[in-house]
């Protein structure tokens, strides 16, 4: 499925195999990942080292994001029985395995569909690109079975032209030190205002210590909670992360995404969100998002991204019951594009 990994099993139709049982059949040293593909096509994935399975993660042709493995387990289940649903085990090299993580929690610098371009449109955007450390990512998740070309290069005088063939799918470009550097803004943002340290300030982002990927919460084992309290916990998260990376701005931004809401719907208010119209929180986090000052748009815009995919993530089963799973869905898109 990805450059350099080996199939060692697949296609194998979901209802002949677990693939949780799968990861428990590994040798201890082994890197690799289990894909479970969906009619459509889109897939789960399955990252092991060894016997555990350390992530789990979505994957669709616009968009993906990293989930709880309950949620993946709860959707093989419903989907076991569908005769277009298969299973492959793959294993590599580490690299490749923790470059194609990276994709689940990375903000791609550029995406496009290729075969909206023309072969000139291509080359010049390759020459034109400086980016010191860049992931190249293609996504054809409609080949049998489903294809992720990825590699990693350093660019001084524009991208090389990846190995692979650029006719078709979806082409992604990551910044990789701007992503590591996002990731480490957006934590010491999130840690009660706290400053990073001195020492670390002056190292680069490279020097500074792995970045790993951002915490999947655990399934909620109380209640689902309301609508309102629902979104209403969520806008609370994105203020706090939104203040610290914004500052003052925040508050002004907030207030004219609340007004532009209320033309369309007279009787919102961001601090006190009804039953009908609570998911409209999704709109204020775009609003902000896209009208952020350009320096700090990026920073907003990941912080934003990873609140979003741990809520879905959390509170899968309760959106599916209020119909709000592709309005929240729409929302990750739109921030990741």
């Amino acid at each position: 499925m990805i450059t350099g990994a080996r199939a060692v099993l697949g296609p194998v139709p979901a209802c002949h195999v677990d693939p949780f049982l799968l990861a428990q059949g590994q040798t201890p040293e082994t890197y690799g990942y289990i894909a479970i593909v969906y009619p459509g096509p889109w897939c789960d994935v399955l990252f092991f080292r060894g016997q555990t399975i350390r992530y789990a993660g979505r994957l669709r042709q616009h968009h993906r994001f990293l989930t709880r493995e309950g949620v993946v387990r709860e959707t093989y289940l419903a989907y076991r029985s569908d005769p277009s649903t298969a299973v492959w085990l793959y294993t590599a090299q580490a690299e490749p395995v923790r470059a194609f993580l990276s994709t689940f929690y990375y903000v791609p610098l550029l995406k496009m569909d290729l075969q909206l371009m023309s072969r000139k449109q291509r080359a010049r955007l390759f020459g034109a690109l400086r980016i010191p450390r860049c992931l190249i990512e293609r996504a054809l998740l409609q080949a049998e079975p489903p294809l992720v070309d990825l590699q990693i290069c350093e660019a001084a005088e524009g991208l090389p032209r990846p190995p692979f063939s650029l006719s078709q799918g979806i082409l992604s470009l990551y910044d990789i030190d701007r992503n590591q550097e996002m990731m480490r803004e957006m934590r010491h943002a999130a840690a009660s205002g706290r400053e990073p340290p001195a020492e670390e300030e002056k190292r680069g982002p490279a020097e500074a210590g792995p970045v790993h990927p951002p915490p999947v919460p655990p399934a909620p084992v109380h209640e689902h909670p309301s609508r309102v309290a629902l979104f209403g916990a969520l806008l609370r998260s994105f203020r706090k992360a939104a203040t610290q990376i914004l500052g003052r701005p925040y508050q002004e931004l907030e207030e004219k995404a609340e007004r532009e809401i209320r033309l369309e719907d007279p009787e919102f208010r961001a601090d006190a969100l009804g039953e009908g119209n609570a998911e409209k929180v999704l709109e204020i986090i775009r609003f902000v998002v896209d009208h952020a000052g350009m320096l700090r748009r990026a920073v907003v815009r990941f912080s934003a991204a990873t609140l979003v995919a741990e809520f879905y993530s959390a509170n899968h089963e309760k959106l599916k019951s209020l119909g709000l799973v592709e309005t929240v869905e729409e929302c990750y898109k739109h921030l990741n594009a």
